[in-house]
């Protein structure tokens, strides 16, 4: 039983490695891509040159498309935005349960 377990795990994990492996191998292995469509097909990986000297090379950016970046920023400017209440009231409830317990405690005329 925990063999089969074992060996399904292993399976489902290594399944989305190989896929975005692809056929040219992972990172910088871009010289195993043989043909323009493997070669795209490879993340980071350019194809390059004049025929016949075309090479698949690595490009060692990611990909962006015109305009990602501040659509990125967009989002994270509205996560700063959207978490400042959560920040006042992290902050700003237990220092009101501090005042009054001081006021209280004030009243009751000790400090």
């Amino acid at each position: 039983m925990n063999k089969t377990l074992t060996l399904l795990i292993v399976g489902v994990l290594l399944i989305p490695v190989l896929t975005i492996a692809g056929t040219c191998g992972m990172g910088r292995d871009c010289e195993f891509c043989l043909t323009k469509e493997t070669c795209e097909a490879q993340a980071n990986c350019v194809w390059e040159g004049i025929a016949p000297e075309e090479e698949c090379s690595f490009n060692g950016m990611i990909p962006f498309e015109s305009g990602s970046i501040a659509n990125i920023l967009a989002v994270v400017g509205n996560l700063f935005t959207d978490l400042g209440l959560v920040v006042v009231l992290a902050v700003g409830l237990p220092m009101a349960f501090w005042v009054i317990y001081r006021v209280i405690a004030v009243a009751r005329g000790g400090a």
